[in-house]
């Protein structure tokens, strides 16, 4: 079958082209021959090319059908557009209007097209070559997009406007929708219907992209998802921790992914995803058999039943356990996990540390970057690794002591799910802005807010520090300033340098080149004047009471064995004593100070306890 019904929608698959396989690397960054192995015994023809061992994935797009309107949901990789870098993708000549056609729908007749992302292989129906021309395919239409994803784009090519983005498609396949005036741009929970027999609305499904969202069905008791990009290939069914190369924070599509996965189970509704190859049909096939959940309806609409799945117990699994003696440790190199993005001022710390300890320890150390939810997603995936020594990570004051102070429900224990190495060093946070921004300091930002002129400030993340102090000055003075979260530190680094923000919240490694070298300038320290920018005030010095030191630390999965952590420690120890780390920490605004492991680990525990004071006293609330 390619037609599955959704309570008053009738919802078809529209076939662009039926089988293409990719290379198992350009399609996941972190497959391994041991994983395809492991799902060999289901993974058939359909699925991966038995001569090349190639990933097989459909190109389609679904056509939704209510009694009132008409919908299609992503477009596929479109004819005649030229993108020399994938050659399976260039020049296309496809019957795709044609397959629409014969389900009895013209273009003309499609009242919405819905976009869960703005990759090149899902907009390239958006528009047609007429005349020498990109026009829009479907000319009556609305083109809903995520307005976040558009924004990333769209800076991307205002930046480089003869530099094709995304293979060109931006240029060919969304410009010129916005250009005819048919593009609207939508958040990510937007609802589109709520008819009791035809509800659609988006869902957010971050990770993939700057803005990725998924598509709710609701019609009766019916229910299907639209997953778009969130789940590429069956083999992520039992490997969920499979990144796609493209994923912009492999760390955040994981948890998307296993969230769905987690949604889905053990009910009647209908997973229809965005590439899966092939129709299956039923318990007859090999891959319902190994997943236990049975396959119905249009090709890959999947009706999960029985799955029940854990994302700690999935990624725990996927990591290979070693035993071996305590004593030889390192055998091996070490994996340091860091919860920020590559670039930002906690990612250049831990490549900074990895490099000397590598030394001492006689073992390289390399980074795997996980960002999300203001590190405690890649947080939590250091607290679910084997404890064997070879996954460490850098912690800040967000992930081990703020975000367990204001989250209940926090997914790990900072304490308990943790050996502390020891500290790295201390620092503050800055309140930053752009260059012409009006204020220069906080008596300047109040005044400026007391004129009841909006102000937005930026942040890494929803519940992180720079929240936090942004919070501290907003309850101490009386203004108000909305805030704007951004995922990772790294991209509301950038956003700022290009003025698409004027006044954020950076850590100290972060901010310190930026101000030194002139690029933005800082009103505050929020903590302890810093030694790297001494001619900025603290918020205590500025009339705001807030002193505290906030710290830096290496930990380690819990129940690592002594010798192991009493090796690390040493060898943290060491590269805090190096000048030239002392020297580099300096200039990122990081004083160092070693302090062991256990001490740190009692301080950190006070410090939890404190900041749950502060935040409760100062009535901060992060939901």
């Amino acid at each position: 079958m390619r037609q599955v019904t959704v309570g008053g929608m009738r919802v078809d698959l529209v076939s662009e082209i039926a089988s293409l396989a990719f290379d198992k690397s350009w399609l996941f960054a972190n497959v391994t021959d041991a994983v395809i192995a492991e799902n060999r015994s289901w993974l058939d023809h359909r699925y991966i090319e038995p001569a090349t061992g190639r990933f097989i994935l459909s190109h389609h797009s679904y056509l939704v059908r209510a009694p009132r309107w008409t919908a299609i949901v992503d477009t596929c990789c479109g004819n005649h557009k030229k993108r020399p870098r994938v050659p399976v993708w260039n020049d296309l000549n496809q019957p795709y209007l044609e397959n629409m056609r014969a389900l009895g729908v013209a273009p003309e007749e499609v009242d919405f097209v819905m976009c869960t992302h703005l990759h090149v292989d899902h907009v390239g129906w958006n528009t047609r070559l007429l005349d020498g021309r990109w026009v829009p395919t479907f000319p009556n239409a609305r083109y809903l997009m995520g307005r976040e994803e558009y924004r990333h784009f769209e800076a991307a090519h205002n930046a480089a406007p003869k530099s094709p983005v995304n293979h060109g498609s931006f240029e060919d396949s969304v410009l010129p929708v916005v250009a005819a005036g048919l593009a609207e741009f939508v958040e990510t929970d937007h609802r589109l219907f709520e008819d009791r027999d035809a509800a659609l609305r988006f869902a957010p499904a971050p990770g993939h992209t700057a803005g990725n969202m998924q598509i709710h069905l609701n019609g009766g008791h019916d229910h299907a998802v639209m997953s778009g990009d969130v789940i590429h290939h069956p083999i992520q069914c039992a490997a969920p921790w499979l990144s796609n190369a493209a994923d912009v924070d492999p760390a955040a599509a994981v948890a998307t992914r296993m969230a769905l996965l987690e949604e889905l189970a053990d009910t009647p509704s209908y997973l229809l995803t965005g590439h899966f190859p092939a129709p299956t049909a039923g318990p007859r096939d090999p891959a319902w058999r190994h997943l236990q959940i049975s396959f119905r309806g249009l090709g890959e609409a999947i009706m999960l039943r029985t799955v029940t799945l854990s994302f700690l117990a999935l990624l725990s699994a996927a990591l290979p356990v070693r035993a071996e003696d305590p004593a030889a440790y390192p055998t091996h190199k070490i994996r340091m996990l860091l919860p920020y993005a590559a670039g930002g001022g906690g990612d250049v710390v831990g490549r900074l540390l990895a490099d000397r300890m590598g030394k001492t320890l006689g073992q390289s150390i390399y980074i795997e970057n996980h960002t999300g939810a203001a590190g405690t997603l890649g947080t939590q995936m250091v607290a679910a690794s084997p404890n064997d020594g070879y996954t460490i990570t850098v912690g800040g004051m967000t992930t081990h002591v703020l975000a367990p102070a204001i989250y209940p429900k926090l997914a790990y224990d900072p304490i308990k799910d943790f050996t502390t190495i020891g500290r790295v060093g201390t620092s503050s946070i800055m309140l930053v802005a752009t260059k012409d921004f009006s204020a220069n300091d906080i008596k300047g930002l109040i005044a400026l807010a007391k004129k009841g002129e909006p102000i937005q400030y930026g942040s890494w993340g929803v519940g992180s520090t720079g929240q936090f102090c942004a919070e501290i000055l907003m309850q101490q003075r009386g203004i108000k300033m909305d805030h704007v979260p951004f995922n990772g530190i790294a991209k509301l680094a950038g956003d700022l340098l290009g003025g698409h923000i004027s006044l954020a919240t950076l850590d100290m490694a972060t901010a310190t080149p930026l101000v030194k070298d002139g690029s933005i300038k800082a009103l505050a320290a929020c903590g302890e004047r810093s030694p790297s920018l001494p001619d900025v005030a603290s918020y205590k010095e500025q009339g705001v009471a807030f002193d505290r030191s906030l710290s830096w630390a290496m930990y380690a999965p819990a129940g690592l064995a002594e010798p192991v952590a009493k090796k690390l420690s040493a060898a943290l120890k060491d590269a805090l004593g190096d000048a030239e780390v002392k020297e580099k920490l300096l200039a990122l605004g990081i004083t160092p100070q070693f302090v062991p492991g256990e001490e740190q680990r009692d301080i950190n525990a006070r410090d939890i306890a404190a900041w749950k004071q502060v935040a409760k006293d100062a009535g901060i609330e992060v939901k």
